[in-house]
């Protein structure tokens, strides 16, 4: 299991329509507006590294995104917590 965790600045105007893009994502397991330089927290999860690079190349491509700063990214088991429930599976097999 990979955890991806990683900062998003959107474009003005569009943070309403790109928190519901990028929330239907699969893989994107929360997302929090902030306030500041970014806005959004999202948290990802997959089963392999180049999944988490899919989730984010995603995102990318919605067309609302200014710029993905990448925080976290790893293979800690010890991070199992942050799934939604223990019966969720990740978004990529």
């Amino acid at each position: 299991m990979v955890f991806g965790m990683t900062l998003i600045k959107i474009k003005p105007g569009q943070d309403s329509i790109a928190y519901q893009t990028i929330q239907s994502i699969k893989g994107v397991k929360e997302i929090y507006r902030i306030f500041g330089e970014y806005s959004f927290f999202l948290i990802m999860d997959a089963y392999r590294r180049r999944d988490v690079d899919k989730i984010v190349d995603e995102i990318r491509m919605t067309g609302h995104v200014v710029e993905i700063r990448p925080v976290l990214v790893t293979e800690d088991s010890g991070l199992a917590g942050l799934r939604l429930s223990e019966s969720e599976e990740p978004a990529f097999s």
